[in-house]
């Protein structure tokens, strides 16, 4: 009886990473593998920051061309009318 409760073994690669790293622990913060975040997140917080930066930086200069500036056209809107005698 005690084999039919018994947990199974891990055999999902992942799952067993996820388990190395959290262990029974996993609702304990101060038992979580920071460093691993900070690896992770850290490179796709740079990442993300120098893509922004690129992105920011075309459209600057896309913006302050003359080639992306269209000339505006004039055109009179107002009329004027002389009392004919």
């Amino acid at each position: 009886m005690w084999n039919a409760v018994a947990p199974k073994p891990i055999t999902d690669d992942f799952l067993k990473l996820l388990d190395d790293s959290f262990g029974l622990s996993w609702r304990d913060p101060r038992t979580w593998p920071w460093t691993r975040f900070g690896w992770a997140y850290g490179f796709t917080a740079v990442g993300a920051t120098v893509a922004l930066c690129v992105v920011l930086l075309f459209s600057a200069l896309v913006s302050s061309s003359r080639l992306a500036r269209a000339p505006t056209p004039h055109v009179e809107t107002s009329q004027h009318f002389r009392l004919s005698r």
